[in-house]
């Protein structure tokens, strides 16, 4: 028995029964790779089929393996639920294929509801993959691409040697998100003893007042500290002790404690 093989068509895109019953003859299988059995099964609904429409003359058998044998020849592609609903479709006016006699049932007549049925087919398919495009487009939106720890690590790197210019170059900077204090802190980069926490404290204090008395001095990077005046002072006092960890190390030191292990459970 043959696999189906995995059918991209199908997903939460799908909105009825219909459209799901179509893509699906996608990933069946073809006339032209059927057995001797299953091409008795094509046999069978050219038999069918004539008998729903009503034709009236007698058919011999060798009439309908001929029908067969053309639809093998032409349609090997199908699969043989496409000839189902191409039967079906054409029955019900689904599809407009003309009038059709009473008297005869032809090869045809057979060709022509196979064609306008993968017509709409082809219609149906269209418009699934415009929808399946614009609902992977909306999902890829909503939730971005993972990053690897390696490719955090290098913007983290990036990130640092960002502050640390700022720093040499005596500029003002916001550690946004805590990330290299956060960071500088698991590796044990900062000196944290009491005395320095007092002095950060007052380093804090003394910026606060002087946010106060003038805004407008404060740079535009300070914008990004947040406005209530405890967390303010809070980011603050971790400026300063980033501060001294830069006159302490060398960014070459620092860059030298950045590790992958670090970035594995960071969002």
């Amino acid at each position: 028995m043959q696999q189906k093989k995995p059918n991209s068509l199908i997903g939460n895109w799908i909105v009825n029964t219909e459209e799901y019953n179509i893509a699906s003859t996608l990933s069946e299988k073809r006339v032209g790779d059927f057995n001797r059995e299953e091409m008795g099964q094509i046999v069978d609904l050219m038999a069918n089929w004539r008998l729903m429409l009503g034709v009236t003359n007698e058919v011999t058998q060798e009439e309908l393996v001929f029908i067969t044998q053309f639809i093998y020849d032409n349609f090997k592609y199908l699969a043989l639920r496409d000839l189902q609903y191409a039967k079906d479709w054409a029955i019900m006016g689904k599809t407009d294929v003309g009038f059709v006699t009473q008297k005869t049932f032809s090869s045809y007549y057979v060709s022509k509801c196979i064609n306008a049925y993968e017509l709409e087919k082809r219609r149906i398919i269209n418009e699934i993959s415009h929808r399946k495009e614009r609902y992977e487009t909306k999902k890829a939106i909503n939730k971005p691409s993972q990053v690897s720890p390696q490719e955090k690590a290098n913007s983290f790197k990036d990130y640092l040697l960002t502050l640390y210019k700022s720093f040499i170059d005596d500029r003002e900077y916001v550690d946004i998100g805590d990330m290299v204090y956060n960071w500088a802190k698991e590796n044990n980069l900062l000196s944290l003893n009491p005395r320095e926490v007092d002095a950060a404290m007052l380093y804090a204090n003394e910026r606060i007042r002087e946010y106060k008395i003038s805004e407008k001095s404060v740079s535009t990077s300070l914008n990004l500290l947040p406005t209530d005046e405890e967390t303010r002072k809070k980011k603050y006092a971790r400026i300063y002790i980033l501060n001294n960890m830069f006159r302490k190390y060398a960014i070459s030191e620092l860059i030298s404690k950045i590790n992958l292990d670090y970035f594995k459970n960071q969002p």
